[in-house]
């Protein structure tokens, strides 16, 4: 796995996300604290499956790291999915 990786888990339909939108923006209101997993990295942050809303995606942005700091690596289990 490259460092900085994405897990592909197909297209989305944007229609359905459309229709999933309203309940997850219920189940996930601003200030919302949630656990996930990490499903792909990228230079600029990582991208988290949010537990509980699997429509959900959030992404943690790193706009500043020490040089030594070391992102999260993609959980493996949610690549098999």
């Amino acid at each position: 796995m490259s460092n900085y990786s994405r897990a592909d888990r197909g297209t989305r339909d944007p229609d359905r996300l459309r229709e999933t939108w309203p309940a997850v923006i219920t189940a996930l209101p601003v200030g919302s604290r949630v656990t996930g997993e990490v499903i792909a990295r990228r230079p600029f942050g990582v991208f988290i499956g949010i537990d509980g809303v699997p429509d959900a995606l959030g992404l943690a942005e790193i706009t500043s790291m020490p040089t030594d700091a070391v992102l999260p690596g993609v959980v493996e289990e949610w690549l098999a999915r």
